[in-house]
């Protein structure tokens, strides 16, 4: 059986050349990335998140590109003019009527949100009401009919002792019933 010899320790100037190859790379790749970026302030963030040697090379960029800037051009002539929608910087005196009109605006549409939900269960109950009715007048024209208030005449039958009820638009016997007591004591009943 044979036994594993533990892994030889590198010499440290194999490390470190291992680190500098890496260190080398890694520096390529943010090279690369620093000739697209024109903006200083941009830059300056990039090289507060490195460290070491790749910091150094992203300020070195930084100081390069300050320079570039800081040259001076040669003068020139204006040509034209024209107008672009451009961010300018308010006084206070505008922010405070900006938000001072904010707030305003804010609570018109809340009192017109208020109107409208209120405008909206109205026509809901209209709405509700105006299908029962629809609901109700399609169920009379299908069954061809409609209950209202018709005149009745009671008429004593003497053969069965109970009144008849009698519809006096159609003449139709719409049903029979017992006389009531006040019914009986009229002189039609002997009382």
């Amino acid at each position: 059986m044979s036994k594993k010899k533990p892994p030889k320790e590198q010499p440290a100037s194999i490390k470190s050349d291992i680190e500098l190859a890496y260190g080398l790379r890694k520096a390529a790749g943010v090279l690369d990335c620093l000739e697209t970026i024109s903006d200083a302030e941009a830059l300056v963030s990039v090289a507060s998140t490195l460290s070491g040697d790749l910091a150094e090379i992203v300020l070195g960029h930084i100081k390069k590109l300050r320079l570039d800037i800081g040259k001076e051009t040669p003068p020139s002539q204006i040509i034209g003019t024209c107008e672009r929608h451009l961010p300018v910087k308010l006084t206070d005196q505008e922010v405070a009527d900006f938000s001072k009109r904010a707030l305003e605006m804010a609570e018109e549409a809340d009192n017109l949100e208020a109107e409208a939900k209120a405008e909206m269960q109205a026509a809901k109950e209209r709405f509700s009401m105006l299908r029962s009715m629809a609901k109700d007048v399609r169920s009379k024209a299908l069954k061809k009919e409609e209950y209202r208030q018709v005149e009745v005449a009671n008429h004593w039958d003497s053969v069965s002792q109970k009144i008849r009820m009698i519809r006096i638009d159609t003449n139709e016997e719409i049903g029979t019933r017992q006389p009531t007591p006040d019914e009986m004591q009229m002189p039609l009943f002997g009382g």
